[in-house]
């Protein structure tokens, strides 16, 4: 089971009671953020708790990727492939969306948040 409520899909998103993947990427950019500074000056209280919200995070948004398996029923799915749709019910894509959680996801491929 997820969090309150109650859908496991919806665990790692933001905001938690409606959780959107555009949400979620820029919070995901501030966390990573916030790892490398806890990193930088050794807050070990900090640095396991912000490794798990990136990846629970990190979970999320790409459950909102679009990929050859969920594009199906789109008109141009071939055009939507890799971008990131709004949440994990709302189809919409636009280029904020997608912006923010690559950079998100460098952020996290940079700090090595999977190597550990």
């Amino acid at each position: 089971m997820g969090d309150k409520t109650g859908i496991a899909d919806e665990i790692g998103g933001f905001p938690k009671n409606k959780p959107r993947c555009c949400s979620t990427s820029a919070y995901m950019e501030g966390i990573n953020d916030a790892y490398a500074v806890a990193l930088a000056i050794n807050d070990t209280s900090h640095i396991n708790k912000y490794a798990n919200s990136i990846r629970s995070g990190t979970r999320f948004m790409l459950q909102n990727q679009f990929n050859d398996q969920n594009t199906f029923h789109l008109t141009n799915s071939s055009r939507a492939i890799g971008g990131f749709k709004h949440s994990l019910t709302k189809n919409d894509q636009r280029n904020d969306y997608t912006q923010h959680a690559l950079l998100a996801l460098i952020k996290t491929y940079d700090l090595g948040i999977f190597d550990q």
